[in-house]
This record gives C-alpha cells, structure tokens and sequence, in this order.
C-alpha cells in the first residue's frame, strides 16, 4: 500500500468522515472476502 504523508494525517482526524470512508473501503472488501473464503471452505466439506 502506498501510503502518502497526506493520506495518513488524514486518516488521523476522524471528525472529517474520510477517515470513516476509508476504514469502510478497507473493511468491505475483507469481509466480502472472507464471506467468500468461508462459502468455498464449507462447500469443500
């Protein structure tokens, strides 16, 4: 992850609501992912 000096003091002031939108866009994809990873592992037996 590329990770600008801008991005990161962002991501320190939660009163902006980036740093909300930016945990989101990094939570969504984990769990859709591991939503995924356990549908294919149950379906595996």
């Amino acid at each position: 992850m590329n990770a600008k000096d801008g991005e990161v003091s962002e991501a320190e002031s939660p009163e902006d609501g980036e740093g909300f939108s930016e945990l989101i866009r990094y939570t969504l994809p984990g769990y859709l992912l591991g939503l995924l990873a356990g549908i294919f592992l149950d379906s595996q037996g």
